[in-house]
């Protein structure tokens, strides 16, 4: 069986490079971006399977939430987990009021790692 794939965007190069590697070091095949333009570059064929987006909430020019609404255009089951330095109430109101996981920054690789497992575990639904 395939290795779940899973695309990081963050602007914050430390960021994306942390999660990027602890993922890469779980097994994880990893596509990472610095931003959304990047992001849709690599996965706009759909071509690439994709199991799972880590998205920081706020990025220059689209943010998390519209970002993760254009990728469903070639994923449609796509599941998010959100990566935030904001107060989890305002990931929500970001968010549009939609249900979102979310994972608050700072966070330590075993937090990580717990929460993409328990993102990949559920059952992929169509809708946001």
């Amino acid at each position: 069986m395939e290795s779940p794939t899973i695309l990081v965007v963050d602007d914050e190069d430390v960021i994306l490079t942390f999660v990027a590697a602890v993922l890469k070091r779980s097994g994880f095949r990893v596509l990472a971006a610095p931003d959304s333009d990047e992001a849709l570059r690599l996965t706009q064929s759909g071509a690439e399977p994709l199991d799972l987006a880590v998205l920081d909430i706020i990025m220059p020019e689209t943010n998390g939430p519209q970002l993760y609404l254009a990728l469903r255009r070639y994923y449609p089951n796509l599941r998010v987990l959100y990566i935030s330095g904001f107060h989890p109430e305002e990931v929500s109101r970001r968010c549009g009021g939609a249900r979102a996981e979310f994972l608050k920054k700072p966070f330590t690789s075993e937090q990580l790692l717990s929460r993409v497992r328990r993102e990949l575990e559920r059952p992929a639904t169509i809708g946001v």
